[in-house]
């Protein structure tokens, strides 16, 4: 109900006021929703996460492993349901303990994990 004033009245009536949307500051700290250096392929990564279709915690790349301080998404992207090769992959972006970013994707048909870009 809207608030009015009371016959006789000259003051205006009182106004609702709606709180204003708290910011989400972690999404201040977030790397940028693409990341500027893409690798020409994906490098194939193996990655340890809690449940199979899970977040990633751990990924290992050519010998080095990783460890996610913290990651956004998942983000799913996938071809159009009438193209003939159908491509379905939750893409993450993740920030290890070093300070480095990276953007990660499960390909969701094989169950495997990449590495397509970095964020600088």
């Amino acid at each position: 109900a809207r608030p009015r004033a009371r016959p006789g009245s000259r003051s205006a009536p009182a106004t609702e006021t709606t709180p204003a949307a708290v910011a989400d500051y972690s999404l201040l700290s977030a790397p940028g929703v693409r990341p500027l250096c893409l690798k020409p392929q994906p490098l194939a990564v193996s990655v340890v996460s809690v449940i199979p279709d899970g977040p990633p915690l751990r990924f290992r790349l050519q010998d080095e492993d990783y460890t996610i301080h913290q990651y956004w998404g998942p983000e799913r992207i996938h071809t159009a349901w009438w193209q003939a090769a159908a491509v379905e992959r939750d893409y993450y972006r993740v920030e290890t303990t070093t300070g480095q970013r990276f953007w990660l994707f499960r390909d969701n048909d094989r169950g495997r994990w990449y590495l397509h870009g970095e964020f600088l």
